[in-house]
């Protein structure tokens, strides 16, 4: 048996104050044999752990990635943030073409990650995001990623794009993959350009796809804030179309067969995401996610619950809104956090006000680093809302999913008017189609739910 292993030489741009970031091993190089738990203290240690998953690293513009699923650097293994990282400085982050250990961000903050991705002919190569493929992890957890945006170009090729996973396959096989505790302030922008090639396009704030023959995905106490943005040619006939969504763009069949019973289970989602799509109906979006294929049940093998959609009329950042939706109680909190030198009321899951350094019940959590500084934090964080939209969340379906890729825009601090204003939660009902801009020449629409 032949096996032939394709290698990809890449470059990445980087700033100039990014020259004296050297990627740091000497973390993994010494530790002691058997080691299956690391620590990564800072920005250089983070890169190291990039540099491992190489097959062959020159400098920070020049090093060459395997394609292969097998990455054995990372896999069994558990790596661990005890300090903030600090991605400003890099143009052009590739990202990790293969992870396959597990993350624990311990509440810190990854802040200034930015990324614009080409796909390329390989399995691996295209992807995006901040873990562009992930396979044989258990889980990413307790994250917070702010000020970041994903670019990626499709070309001809399928995509799948997520701010923090961007595919997650097992194909054929039973997976199981845990997103938990997560705060992420990610613009995530895909162009499909001529439409023409791959038929799958996938954009997800938070993650692009679920993939596997069996298997739950669990996606639970997440925020997402920002926009999911889908382009294409405007001047292309019969694009191909794509799918778009807050949380997750799909739960997709893990085979070719008809055996799947892959499903995912969304629970304790704030969305606060704007979603972008060219007009036209060959584009499919929805609050939490978009579509699903998984023959598990009658939904596609998806759940949503206790989940917000801050998009939705009646949603409000203060205690009425959890009054009115008791199911929220349990797991979700009203909250205060300083922001510009304000004081800013939300909701959120309790285990993000936590991680977040929120207070509530008259009580300052730990943890707060990343509280309102980074700006993005919890602040947007008014979104809270939700929850229980979750129901809706299947609703899914009906929400348009691809989305529109544009550059992503730095935004200003939302004021409570303005967050009170995208609505709030409930179930959904089906889709207004308003007309919003001109993206990269083509009109564009920003998909709400009708009231």
């Amino acid at each position: 048996i032949m096996v032939l292993t394709l290698f990809a030489t890449c470059m990445v741009g980087v700033g100039a104050a990014d020259a004296a970031i050297t990627p740091d091993t000497s973390w993994y190089d010494n530790a002691p044999e058997g080691t299956t738990t690391y620590e990564i203290k800072d920005t250089a240690a983070f890169l190291g752990l990039w540099k491992i998953t190489l097959q062959e690293y020159k400098s920070m513009t020049e090093y060459t990635e395997k394609d292969t699923v097998a990455r054995g650097n990372t896999t069994g293994k558990t790596f661990k943030l005890t300090g903030d990282i600090d991605l400003s400085s890099i143009e052009n982050f590739p990202g990790f073409v293969d992870f396959s250990g597990n993350f624990d961000g311990q509440g810190h903050t990854i802040k200034g990650f930015k990324q614009d991705h080409t796909a390329t002919s390989s399995s691996r190569g295209k992807n995006g995001g901040l873990f562009r493929n992930v396979t044989s992890a258990d889980y990413i957890k307790n994250l917070v990623v702010v000020e970041s945006t994903v670019k990626a170009n499709a070309g001809a090729q399928d995509i799948s794009v997520g701010g923090i996973v961007g595919n997650y396959t097992k194909v054929g096989e039973a997976g199981g993959f845990t997103l938990e505790n997560i705060y992420a302030d990610i613009d995530v922008t895909l162009d499909i350009g001529s439409g023409t090639g791959g038929a799958q396009r996938r954009a997800g704030g938070i993650m692009g796809l679920y993939s596997a023959g069996s298997g739950e995905c669990v996606i639970k106490n997440v925020v997402y804030e920002g926009t999911v943005t889908v382009t294409a040619d405007p001047l292309l006939e019969a694009p191909k179309g794509g799918v778009a969504a807050s949380v997750i763009a799909g739960n997709h069949k893990g085979n070719k067969t008809d055996l799947n019973t892959a499903t995912v289970a969304i629970t304790n989602a704030l969305s606060k995401a704007t979603v972008v799509v060219p007009a036209g109906e060959l584009y499919t979006t929805g609050a939490f996610y978009a579509v699903s294929t998984s023959l598990a049940d009658e939904n596609g093998g998806m759940t949503v619950k206790n989940c917000v959609d801050a998009s939705e009329a009646g949603v409000t950042l203060d205690g009425t809104y959890l009054d009115a939706n008791a199911d929220l109680k349990a797991d979700w909190v009203v909250c205060t956090y300083t922001q510009g030198g304000q004081t800013k009321t939300t909701i959120a899951p309790v285990e993000i006000a936590k991680m977040m350094g929120y207070t509530y019940n008259n009580t300052t959590t730990p943890g707060g680093d990343n509280t309102g500084d980074n700006g993005n934090t919890g602040d947007n964080g008014n979104t809270g809302d939700n929850g229980n939209t979750g129901d809706n969340g299947n609703t899914g379906d009906g929400n348009n999913d691809a989305t529109d890729t544009k550059a992503p825009e730095t935004k200003a601090p939302e004021t409570e008017a303005s967050a009170e204003e995208k609505g709030g939660c409930g179930s959904a009902i089906g889709l207004a189609i308003v007309p919003v801009m001109m993206l990269a020449g083509a009109v564009s629409v920003v998909a709400r739910k009708k009231k």
